[in-house]
């Protein structure tokens, strides 16, 4: 399954944050697609695979809410448009 976070970075911590993201090494059975940063109301977005929901939100609350900076976030599941 695919699923895309996009997060809100404390402006404070801005560099520190997307350092953080740059480096970002998912737990075995999470595999990142891509990493962006964004302009608008998020700051950062990263697409990643997990074989399932339980696995994304493991990954979400272990790792990616505990980024340097990180405020809030909001996944998606997404699908190929094909």
């Amino acid at each position: 399954m695919l699923f895309v976070t996009m997060l809100t970075i404390d402006p404070a911590r801005n560099e520190e944050s997307f350092q953080a993201i740059r480096q970002l090494h998912p737990p075995s059975g999470i595999s990142v697609v891509a990493k962006y940063g964004l302009f608008g109301g998020r700051d950062a977005a990263v697409v990643y695979e997990a074989a399932d929901a339980a696995g994304a939100m493991a990954f979400l609350t272990g790792t990616l809410c505990k980024l340097t900076g990180v405020v809030d976030t909001e996944t998606f599941a997404a699908i190929a448009l094909q």
